[in-house]
């Protein structure tokens, strides 16, 4: 096990957590677009319409996790600078989303102590990219 970089096991572990926090958000997604569309049928169209637009963006942004955990798993063991690249890209890109989560859930007084645990995997994400970009430095 020759040139294996620091990081390789804990963005591995990471990256699959994110796929299978995807694979989550896109069901409850579709749920949640189901459940607009009977509140829309429903009395309220403009309450279903508001939840299935919810569920739309959440789909995107479950998209962009599941790519993050794809590119972090297939690239937890490479040493290159492009896969390093790569990863703190995306990694970046989540968590971003997960900051922006955060100051939404502020501004609408809904944030709680929970709120800030939407932040763990990304930076762990980013801990295990770090990790490899320095064994490649070394």
């Amino acid at each position: 096990m020759e040139n294996q970089p620091k990081g390789k096991t804990l963005l591995k572990v990471v990256s699959i957590l994110l796929i299978i926090g995807a694979v989550v958000t896109f069901i409850l997604s579709l749920i949640s677009i189901l459940g607009g569309g009977l509140v829309a049928a429903g009395a309220d169209e403009f309450a279903g319409g508001l939840i299935i637009i919810l569920g739309v963006i959440s789909i995107i942004l479950g998209v962009l996790q599941l790519i993050t955990g794809i590119v972090g798993v297939k690239n937890a063991g490479n040493t290159d600078k492009v896969s390093i690249k790569k990863c703190q890209t995306w990694g970046i890109v989540i968590l971003v989303i997960a900051v922006i989560n955060i100051a939404i859930t502020l501004v609408i007084n809904q944030f709680s102590i929970t709120t800030l645990f939407s932040l763990l995997l990304p930076i762990l994400f980013m801990v295990g990219v770090n990790m490899n970009k320095q064994s490649i430095e070394e």
